[in-house]
């Protein structure tokens, strides 16, 4: 894995472990850093309750760091981490152009719907608002090298869209003079705190991401709707994550009881193997796909680095091998460590990455936006293992490795 393919999955963002961040992304499981709560409290984001009658209940059903309740002059978003067991979350309210203000909140939690004008600092970001049909709203990114949407390079070719800048060298009097309604940024960022929380005195809002901390594939794609609120599109964005749903939900009811292969996920870097947690949304798509993954005994959430002799012993005789990064060929996963060809997958040439959907510049569309196609993901999984329930299947993000 290399740091072009971490810039490319989240612009700017640079954890605190650059190394499990990495992995992380190669597993899509959810890497964990425990000091950005605290460092997002100091910027003075704060919790509030209101004593306002709601009027209207959330209708979240699978995610578990954003909820959202209706009050009768405005919306109060909050974004948790509940993925780490956290009680820490953050609260905004949500308010038409000329709403009056609620009592109790700071003037950085306000955000004025709908939102027009949008700084991306992640490519999930970009490609939930092109869902939307939305993009004519994205006036900002912050590496254009690593934008794959073709509508946004567009605009950034035009100058519709401009370039903030890299990691923590954001152009902070850039981003002031466009005035953007909203900076979409995800929980996980460090190096770039001070210049955020800057920008934030001067008026700038600052909305907090936690999509990438969700346990399921459909608690990931519900995050739909939190744009859709942003948006004031709320039924356009429930229509298109209830077609996502229906469509998954098939797909999963397909496998029923079933003999369910083994799997194993990643490769090794150094030593260290990172297995993507027992409780991850890897996880739950390999069962929901009808496989039984090596770690789901596990209890994590996040990636867990493993020795690789423990990985050896696990997956030795596992009947297939996903996910394994930037590999493309055999070739290239012997190049890093010989044993590999020990496994019963490697030799029964049962190996299957992510990397169907690559661009020129190696850019990949799986990291981009399989956030909103928990569909096209299950059913790649499902033709892989049980061929024979989807025998017409046309692969969309995964491909054999030769």
């Amino acid at each position: 894995m290399t740091i072009k393919l971490d810039r490319q999955l989240i612009f700017l963002m640079k954890p605190h472990n650059l190394l499990n961040w990495i992995f992380a992304l190669m597993l899509l499981g959810a890497c964990q850093n425990s000091s950005i709560e605290t460092k997002i409290k100091k910027t003075a984001f704060e919790n509030k309750i209101t004593q306002d009658k709601i009027v209207e209940g959330s209708n979240i059903e699978y995610a578990q760091n954003f909820d959202i309740q209706y009050f009768e002059h405005y919306k109060l978003l909050t974004v948790r981490n509940s993925a780490r067991k956290s009680g820490d979350s953050l609260q905004y309210i949500l308010l038409e152009k000329n709403a009056p203000k609620p009592k109790g909140f700071q003037e950085h939690q306000i955000i004025r719907t709908p939102v027009q004008g949008v700084i991306c600092l992640s490519a999930t970001q970009i490609s939930i608002i092109d869902e939307l049909e939305k993009v004519e709203t994205i006036i900002g990114v912050s590496d254009k090298n690593y934008v794959m949407n073709p509508k946004v390079q567009q605009q950034l070719q035009t100058g519709k869209t401009l370039e903030f800048g890299q990691e923590n060298t954001l152009n902070e009097e850039l981003i002031l003079s466009t005035k953007p309604d909203v900076i979409l940024m995800s929980s996980g960022v460090e190096n770039s705190l001070p210049i955020l929380e800057k920008m934030q005195k001067t008026g700038v809002k600052i909305l907090i991401n936690a999509d990438w901390l969700e346990t399921t594939p459909l608690g990931r794609a519900e995050w739909l709707k939190l744009y859709g609120i942003l948006y004031n599109i709320e039924k356009k964005a429930n229509l298109k994550f209830s077609r996502i749903e229906k469509n998954y939900k098939q797909l999963k009811y397909k496998i029923g009881n079933i003999s369910r292969p083994t799997v194993i996920t990643n490769v090794p870097y150094k030593g260290t193997w990172y297995m993507a947690g027992g409780k991850s949304y890897v996880a739950h798509f390999l069962a929901d796909a009808g496989a039984n993954y090596v770690g789901r005994e596990n209890t994590e959430i996040g990636s867990i680095p493993t020795d690789f002799e423990t990985i050896y012993k696990m997956g030795l005789d596992a009947d297939f091998w996903i996910n394994l990064g930037t590999i493309e060929s055999k070739e290239m996963l012997l190049n890093q460590d010989k044993r590999l060809a020990d496994f019963k997958a490697f030799q029964q040439n049962n190996l299957y990455n992510y990397t169907a959907r690559l661009d020129k510049n190696k850019l990949n569309e799986y990291f981009a936006n399989s956030i909103i196609n928990p569909d096209k993901v299950l059913a790649d999984l499902i033709a892989i293992f049980h061929p024979h329930i989807l025998p017409n299947h046309q692969f969309y993000y995964y491909k054999k490795l030769n």
